[in-house]
């Protein structure tokens, strides 16, 4: 994997085969073609699949097996609580079910919103799901980080970036190479799709779109299809 925020800029610039005034209209229209779209996709399970899950474990099957010793042998308050594990078992599966469910359509729901990019030498707006690796693109205060992004120039930039880190406080921003390996809260010259630009300006590379961002790979390993 890539670890953008320990490469200057021009590596940054040089790996993605663009330049700092944007993509050319033509190498975009390309890209788009390559990557598909800038959005998050996750599969979905079929209502029997989610029924029958919970049951289909070793562990299911043993309590399954002694119910029916139980019952054979006449221990009825054996059964019952047996029974009764069986039961919190299947409904703690379902609200975490459902709770993960809740996470994933969050990270799926995708209102559109019109970007700032650079284009062949120009500034031009596109919508945020046309976005493409090497596009340069500028955010302002109160706009929806759109894609996972390197950071060329920053003005006083501060990111919120609760949802995917679980840190309270905005993060603040720059464009400096960081040396040494760093977790994703501390990727300070990276802004990340989802979060939000709570204040200042920036002018940031798209590094990665879609199922290829942070939030798209969280996406994928809270699939509750992988459960």
């Amino acid at each position: 994997m890539i670890t953008f925020y320990k490469q200057t800029i021009e590596e940054t610039i040089s790996h993605l085969k663009s330049t700092r005034e944007g993509l050319t209209v033509a190498e975009a229209e390309k890209r788009l073609k390559q990557y598909g779209k800038n959005q998050i996709k996750v599969r979905g399970a079929p209502l029997w699949k989610k029924l029958v899950e919970p049951f289909a474990s070793v562990f299911m099957l043993m309590l399954g097996i002694a119910i029916v010793i139980s019952v054979l042998m006449n221990e009825s308050i054996d059964a019952i609580i047996i029974g009764a594990i069986i039961l919190l078992t299947v409904g703690i599966y379902y609200v975490q079910r459902f709770s993960t469910e809740r996470v994933l359509r969050a990270l799926q729901k995708h209102d559109i919103q019109k970007i700032t990019v650079f284009r062949g030498g120009k500034t031009t707006e596109v919508e945020d799901q046309l976005l493409v690796p090497g596009d340069v693109i500028l955010l302002n205060e109160g706009q929806k980080i759109p894609a996972d992004c390197r950071v060329l120039t920053a003005n006083n930039v501060r990111a919120d970036e609760a949802l995917l880190t679980g840190e309270s406080m905005p993060v603040e921003k720059h464009s400096n190479q960081l040396d040494k390996d760093h977790p994703v809260y501390e990727q300070s010259n990276m802004l990340f799709g989802g979060a939000y630009i709570v204040s200042g300006s920036v002018t940031a590379m798209v590094v990665a779109t879609g199922n290829k961002t942070q939030f798209g790979q969280l996406a994928t390993l809270t699939d509750p299809t992988d459960l």
